[in-house]
């Protein structure tokens, strides 16, 4: 939290806090977890590769990203991703380069990207391509906004803070 510019406010047991930092919370909340998570069973053509196709778009490092994707296919020994990166995806200019190559390579979409513009068109895109696409944190951020009750800060909220060394570790 950043003490400076955000004083907090604790309840009686001390499980919640209110933050008012004068900035205006998401508009909208995160689609429900069905949007991500139930999905019609696509049957996909089997694969004679050894390899396949692994595209990994962020509107931020792609940290978080290549760590679940990584995990994911460590779990599949009989093939190897081919890793395409895209950190700092922020412009329709930069998505254009994005959707360019993942047509150039097909394989699997893996997104974290908060602009619901640039979410949108990549996964519209996808689905002209018939390419598997998923949200990573899409589904994370509902089930938490679902259960605490709170909407998520806007993505610039955390860098521009951060930037300015207004965060304190707990």
């Amino acid at each position: 939290m950043c003490l400076e510019c955000c004083p907090q406010s604790d309840d009686v047991e001390g499980l919640s806090y209110s933050v008012d930092c004068g900035l205006a919370l998401a508009l909208r909340p995160w689609p429900s977890p069905q949007k991500f998570t139930i999905r019609p069973v696509v049957i996909m053509p089997q694969r004679a590769s050894s390899y396949f196709h692994l595209h990994l778009v962020s509107d931020a490092t792609g940290e978080t990203l290549t760590t679940v994707a990584r995990a994911a296919t460590a779990q599949y020994t009989k093939v190897s991703a081919v890793e395409h990166v895209y950190p700092l995806v922020r412009t329709q200019k930069q998505l254009d380069r994005v959707l360019a190559e993942i047509e150039e390579s097909p394989g699997i979409v893996l997104y974290t990207l908060l602009d619901d513009e640039l979410l949108q068109r990549l996964e519209s895109h996808c689905r002209e391509l018939s390419l598997p696409c998923l949200s990573i944190l899409g589904p994370v951020l509902q089930l938490l906004q679902s259960y605490l009750g709170a909407e998520t800060l806007p993505p610039c909220w955390c860098a521009a803070h951060a930037q300015r060394g207004l965060f304190q570790a707990h």
